[in-house]
């Protein structure tokens, strides 16, 4: 029985589709630890043990039963298939517990029919039953546990398209006709398909632009502190007409959104919201919110307004830093929402108002009724919507929404401008977004796919009235012409996903891309194919595959390959090659419908066409290169189509520019599609001209490969599925429905042997006359994953409240009344207004007067020695009350900052440069300390006699890059590589160290200087780490020699000293000795733990040389075989060092073995080598 056992046994390993099985089911075990965390299974470790003596037998037990049971035709079960909709649902992890739960319930009937019978068992028996079905019950549990169990992770990318400016950029609006985009510096373009314009206006920076309704060459501007202005285009020129001023401010005030609703213009500023009717001829705009009747003060406090939504000429919304202004124009009723609130962005979609706010987004009717808030994961700067899809704007990512409840994270390589107000186009009319960032624009496709189930579709065919379908998750689906979902029916292997794919009947041909050529036969049921259907290797040319062609009636295939054609036996792969393509580059296939010519394009040799056995050229195609696909259409195939890398042509006919198109399908010999990077392109044949009739979906990629024609359709498969488009209708076009639903092998396998078990419970049970009794176990559900990623955090910085107030103040230091706050106001544009501050009224002075104050504060922190004077002359200008003589005095100040600035970033990145690099006489000596020492002398001397000895400084540093500087590096390596080479010990460090500067010296004019410095500081400590080692040899030696001496002595004695008198003696005659062992190691130490710092302190935790294992090691390192009984004496110490010295070699080195061997192996000029062999 036994042997009959281990020949099933090894017939189900010899299986290919059983062992595959069980790896899948090893690899979803190791998985199912980390994933559930079963720490119930601890319970049964106990139980576990007994597998050892039975587990396994009960195991061979029931694969014997197995097979009894499939030569009883147990197996016929699998050929009613309908019970495939069964596993289906046995797939849900709640159907999972249900059979585990009925399964312990079977355990609790045997177990309680057992005690009611009362049946006699002896001890031990009893005990093996047991046994046995705990180890099946914990067997049992983990199968269906890690069945459940599958993870797989994705990398996301918004697919965008980049167009790269040159100037930081600010702002970006829609226009009819393309969009604006405004830059920092006052550049604004106006960017038009390919085409964009750049206009100069000489302004700060743009923060929105319009154009006038009433007049389309003009355009309404808003900047930074020079208010709203109105700029006439005159072809590329912009030129100024108009600036509006507001009551108190002037032109001093900075507007971030215009919005034209009607007649009316209005206008978010960092004073309010203002308005101004077109109608009229007006220097001023009105103000709406907020209005002080008292003309005196009016507006001398900020209040920062946003951005601006209209509808129409029925509401217009502002977000505010207080709400939500809320205005029904029909009614000329303002009301404000949100009271308190600081809300970034107010826009109006669907018929409803959404407001962002600082974490959470609200949602309501226009009128403010049945609103709806969702909380964010992290604050936004803004936010747009297009189609059904939330995008929400951080600093540095986008995240992604279909329904406000789930998102998803995209980190941006670009950072978004800082405190922008206008960043995002949600549609510019061609199913795309625009977004704007620092120094780039952009273009983003609306069908992105992240909340699209269907992976994309990388090949694509049909026979007859089926159509199949691969997908990059290797999957593939089988749809029929009349239904309008694709079911799974194949998984293919890693290396077997296929790059194009033919069919005939249940024949599936395809190549890979390791240029293998197949043929799958395969039916309609995922698990019959699954278990039973195998890819046969048809052909395996040693050359690229280029184009593939599929000819039924014939029974061959063709294949292109570098650069010949093949013709393959479609059944037993016999291969045939076509002399007459010899040396040809084929690229597309064609066969003619209803006939058995066949034309073949090749890249560089036109168009040729097989009939029967005969190949030959196509007329009038010889000079034809670079044709990517061709097409025969009209009667008996009598026009040919070609398409090229830049041209679509009617061969003696017409053509039409089509760049980068890679493959063309015809309809109905009129209508031609063709399928360029992204989009579909759409050409109508009439009159035996091309007509271009436009693209579409040019926001999705589609594949060229994965398309096929059938009736009056395009089937072509694209990164969110498969596409039918129908002529005429490509707008509306329908998007297959792919159901990956099927039984699971595992769950299969799970199942049978589930069934098998139960069989082997009832058969024990009746063979033992119903003597066993089942424990009942206990089961715990898996718990499910957590699908919640928890979103990175943003970088501690200034809310956004902060920012916006601070940018505010900033725009307003021009013309008012400095409060306390405005001391802390950044003065970055304050040189530039300074011209403009010297016109302005006696007011000013004040503004000047706070400016000079915070020059004072920053003059304060520079320790120099003119400090004392600017600071007085500084406040001599102030109380003059003279705005020429403060003015001036700000200009000098502004110039000696600046200088004191530079000179101080100047040094500290000679400071840095200097840090941990190799010091070399002539080159860099001195330079450390000449940094002090500037430092110093500008604290007791003005900065211009301290200048001298900074340029020598600067000089110094710059040497160091100059050829003079490489000669003195090269001079220092070559003689370091002749002090190695003449170096006696420590071969194995000293020829590494040298092996790794002859690899310098040899490309050492391509190595950035520093970090060669610092290479070669590195390289320097090492060597010095063998001095130390032989002079610690040396001084050892000679430690060993008095030792002897006074011991020798000491033995001629007639009294002779022992034990401490005897250590005092010598620790006095080598007194000298071992102060020079104790500095050397010092030296050594300090050396090993710059140059080995990982291993020093990380690996073997040496912090300090005093330690007594560190002092031993380095004593051992110079002198491996010194004898262990003179070592305390040699570090001053009284005792026995053999249990350190043991620690040392066991729990130092042995137990970080593995670690020291990897790092020797990278470093192998390193002395951890030396430590390393200590053990050996």
């Amino acid at each position: 029985m036994l042997k009959f056992v281990l020949k099933i046994r090894h017939f189900l390993l010899a299986s290919k589709r059983f062992s595959k099985l069980v790896g899948v089911v090893c690899l979803d075990f190791l998985g199912f630890l980390v994933i559930l965390g079963f720490l119930v299974i601890l319970g049964f470790l106990v139980v576990l043990g007994f597998l050892v003596v039975l587990g396994f037998l009960v195991i061979l037990v029931i694969l014997a039963i197995l097979v009894l049971l499939v030569i009883l035709g147990f197996l016929g079960f699998l050929g009613f298939l309908v019970i495939l909709d069964f596993l289906v649902v046995l797939a849900k992890l709640d159907m999972l517990c249900i059979i585990l739960l009925s399964f312990a319930s079977i355990f609790r009937q045997i177990s309680y029919l057992c005690k009611t019978k009362q049946i006699l068992m002896t001890t031990r028996p009893k005990r093996k039953i047991m046994t046995s079905i705990r180890a099946l019950w914990v067997c049992l549990t983990l199968l269906f546990a890690l069945a459940s169990c599958k993870e797989t992770t994705t990398s996301r990318s918004l697919s965008e398209k980049e167009f790269h400016y040159d100037d930081r950029l600010s702002t970006l609006t829609m226009d009819k006709d393309g969009y604006w985009i405004g830059g920092e510096t006052g550049i604004i373009w106006h960017v038009k398909g390919q085409e964009r314009k750049r206009f100069y206006t000489g302004l700060d920076r743009i923060y929105d632009i319009e154009r006038n309704p009433r007049n389309a060459n003009q355009i309404w501007v808003a900047t930074r502190n020079a208010g709203l202005q109105l700029w006439n285009i005159a072809a590329d020129t912009l030129i100024h007409q108009a600036t509006l001023n507001i009551p108190s401010k002037g032109n001093r005030y900075s507007p971030y959104d215009i919005e034209i609703s009607g007649d009316k213009l209005f206008v978010a500023t960092s004073q309010g919201l203002f308005a101004l009717s077109l109608n009229q001829q007006q220097q001023e705009l009105t103000p709406l919110y907020p209005f002080n009747e008292n003309h005196t003060h009016r507006y001398l406090e900020p209040f920062l307004v946003n951005n601006l939504s209209s509808i129409g000429n029925k509401w217009l919304f502002a977000a505010t830093q207080a709400g939500v202004i809320s205005i029904d124009l029909a009614l000329n009723k303002t009301t404000m929402r949100y009271k308190g609130q600081n809300v970034r962005n107010v826009a109006v979609y669907d018929g409803k108002l959404h407001v962002l706010a600082d974490n959470h987004l609200s949602i309501e009717h226009l009128n403010g009724t049945d609103r709806k808030t969702y909380a964010l994961p992290q604050p936004v700067l803004s936010f747009y919507k297009a189609g059904s899809t939330y995008y929400f704007i951080t600093s540095s990512s986008i995240l992604l929404s279909d329904n406000l409840k789930r998102f998803v994270n995209i980190p941006l390589r670009s950072n978004i401008p800082d405190n922008a107000h206008q960043i995002a186009i949600a549609d510019d009319g061609n199913g795309f977004s625009i977004l704007l960032t620092k120094n780039a624009v952009w273009r983003i496709p609306h069908h992105l796919g992240f909340f699209n189930a269907n992976p994309p579709v990388v090949a694509a065919c049909a026979s007859g009235n089926d159509f199949f379908f691969v997908n990059n998750q290797h999957e593939l689906f089988r749809q029929k012409a009349d239904e309008q979902t694709a079911t799974k029916i194949y998984d293919f292997e890693n290396e077997e996903l296929p790059k194009e794919m033919y069919a005939n009947g249940e024949d599936i041909y395809y190549y890979n891309a390791n240029n293998q050529l197949f043929r799958l036969n395969l039916g309609s049921h995922y698990i019959i194919n699954q278990l039973f259907k195998r890819p046969q290797l048809l052909a395996k040319p040693t050359t690229r595959i280029t184009a593939m062609a599929l000819l039924p009636h014939q029974g061959r295939i063709l294949i292109g390959v570098q650069d010949d054609l093949l013709s393959i036996d479609a059944r037993d792969g016999k291969i045939d090659t076509i002399k007459a393509m010899n040396n040809r580059y084929i690229t597309a296939f064609h066969q003619v419908e209803n006939s058995e010519d066949i034309y073949i394009a090749t890249l560089n040799h036109g168009v040729f066409v097989g009939q029967g056995n005969q190949v030959k050229s196509v007329v009038g195609t010889e000079d034809k290169v670079f044709i990517g696909s061709l097409l025969a259409y009209g009667k008996r195939s009598s026009h040919l189509l070609l398409l090229t890398n830049h041209h679509l042509q009617i061969l003696g006919s017409d053509s039409i520019r089509a760049e980068g198109c890679g493959r063309m399908f015809c309809i109905n010999d009129s209508i031609v599609y063709t399928i360029p990077e992204t989009g579909i392109h759409k050409y109508i044949i009439k009159g035996g001209k091309l007509e271009d009739c436009g693209s579409f979906f040019a926001d999705i990629h589609f594949n060229a490969r994965a398309g096929f024609i059938r009736g009056n359709t395009l089937y072509i498969g694209s990164n969110l599925g498969v596409a039918q488009i129908t002529p005429g209708k490509e707008e509306t076009a329908q998007w297959i429905t792919f159901d990956n639903k099927v039984p699971s092998l595992q769950l299969i396998a799970v199942s049978l042997f589930t069934i098998v078990c139960i069989v082997v419970i009832i058969f024990f049970s009746y063979r033992r006359h119903k003597v066993l009794t089942f424990r009942q176990l206990q089961m715990n559900k898996d718990d499910l994953h957590q699908r919640l990623t928890t979103l990175g955090t943003l970088k501690d910085r200034l809310t956004e409240t902060e920012r916006n107030t601070i940018d505010s103040i900033t725009n307003e230091i021009d013309g008012m009344n400095i409060s306390s706050q405005s001391v802390r106001a950044s003065n970055e544009q304050f040189a530039k207004l300074s011209v403009r501050i010297a016109k302005l009224n006696r007011d000013m002075a004040l503004q000047m007067v706070s400016y000079l104050n915070g020059q004072i504060s920053r003059i304060q922190q520079f320790e120099v020695y003119e400090r004392h004077s600017m600071i007085h002359d500084s406040e001599v200008a102030r109380s003059t009350d003279n705005l020429e003589v403060i003015i001036e005095q700000c200009r000098r100040n502004e110039v000696w900052l600046n200088h004191i600035q530079e000179l101080k970033e100047r040094l500290n990145k000679f400071h840095r440069s200097t840090q941990d690099t190799l010091v070399i006489k002539g080159l860099n000596d001195g330079m450390k300390e000449q940094l002090h020492h500037i430092l110093n002398e500008s604290k007791q001397r003005p900065v211009a006699e301290v200048y001298t000895d900074f340029i020598a400084v600067k000089n110094q540093y710059e040497n160091i890059f100059t050829t003079d500087g490489l000669r003195l590096i090269s001079g220092y390596i070559s003689s370091r590589i002749r002090q190695l080479q003449q170096q006696k010990g420590y071969e194995m460090m000293t020829k590494a160290l040298a092996d790794e500067l002859l690899s310098i010296e040899k490309d050492i004019a391509n190595r950035d200087r520093i970090v060669l410095l610092r290479v070669l500081q590195t390289i320097d400590k090492r060597i010095a780490q063998v001095k130390h080692l032989k002079t610690l040899q040396q001084l050892m030696q000679e430690y060993a020699a008095v030792h002897d001496r006074v011991v020798q002595e000491n033995e001629e004695r007639r009294m002779k000293k022992f034990n401490a008198e005897l250590f005092a003696d010598i620790e006095s005659a080598t007194r000298n000795i071992t102060t020079q062992i104790a500095n050397t190691s010092n030296q050594f130490f300090k050396s090993f733990a710059y140059t080995d710092k990982d291993i020093c302190k990380e690996t073997l935790h040496f912090t300090t040389a005093n330690n007594q294992q560190v002092r031993v090691l380095i004593l051992l390192l110079a002198m491996p075989r010194v004898k262990r009984t003179l070592l305390p004496g040699m570090l001053g110490i009284y005792g026995n060092l053999n249990p350190v010295v043991s620690r040392l070699y066991h729990s130092k080195i042995g137990n970080n073995n593995a670690i020291l061997a990897e790092y020797c192996r990278a470093n192998p000029a390193s002395v951890v080598n030396y430590i390393l062999k200590l053990t050996e």
